[in-house]
């Protein structure tokens, strides 16, 4: 049986978001960083950050750790995971204030 060809990067609905997450970084990373920091090379650089190689989850999780963010946010824009991030963390401080909060007796009604 022939292997399926793979679709070329640029015709895929979903792409990740390296280079807006590497502009994001603090500091800012480039290819450069890149190739360096990751010891990529000059072509794969190139190729990745411009969208055109695939990414796999190697890369995916390579770039996560170097970029110290979750993989998964490197499917979506920095604005996006920004987002999600303020709403998880003003959730989990809802609950810690639930569970803090004084436990309050049941009142049970008396009629007698």
């Amino acid at each position: 049986m022939a292997r399926r060809k793979s679709t070329p990067p640029r015709q895929l609905t979903h792409h990740w978001f390296l280079r807006e997450w590497a502009g994001q970084a603090v500091p800012p990373k480039t290819q450069a960083d890149a190739i360096r920091e990751l010891g990529w090379a000059k072509a794969t650089a190139s190729a990745l950050f411009n969208g055109e190689q695939r990414y796999t989850q190697d890369y995916v999780e390579e770039v996560a750790a170097w970029l110290n963010i979750r993989p998964y946010e490197l499917l979506m824009s920095p604005e996006l995971a920004m987002a999600i991030r303020a709403i998880r963390s003003e959730g989990l401080k809802l609950v810690e204030r639930a569970e803090s909060a004084e436990p309050q007796p049941l009142k049970t009604g008396t009629n007698g």
